[in-house]
């Protein structure tokens, strides 16, 4: 078998090696864990900090940690080329009928600097 990812729908590469019903349960587990409070509490407490460094960590964890649920024995790469998948399924299957409406964090992201820098004039809406 080759871990290899393969070129997908968008030009992102997919990890065709996960079957994409266990990449599903992948995604639902990753929202079912985004939206806990105690992540919330954690984006929250790094959100508080001004800092871009401490979002992404929690995300970074929490990813981890889907990972390690669903391949528990695996190898580093094995490991690796899931959260790969994990982070760019919306991406590699724009065209699965479900897969690119899990992860919400992708239509609602929150974990950006935004368009505004320092002295520009927000615009009057």
């Amino acid at each position: 078998m080759s871990f290899a990812p393969v070129e997908g729908d968008a030009g992102v590469q997919r990890v065709e090696w996960i079957p994409t019903d266990k990449l599903e349960r992948m995604l639902l587990r990753e929202r079912e864990l985004r939206l806990s409070e105690k992540t919330q509490r954690e984006y929250e407490i790094e959100e508080a900090k001004e800092s871009m460094d401490g979002g992404p960590q929690v995300t970074i964890r929490l990813q981890e940690t889907v990972v390690r649920e669903f391949f528990p024995k695996a190898s580093k790469e094995v490991w690796d080329l899931a959260l790969y998948a994990l982070r760019t399924a919306a991406h590699a299957y724009p065209s699965h009928p479900r897969i690119p409406h899990i992860p919400f964090q992708v239509k609602f992201n929150r974990m950006r600097k935004g368009n505004l820098r320092r002295w520009d004039i927000a615009p009057d809406v």
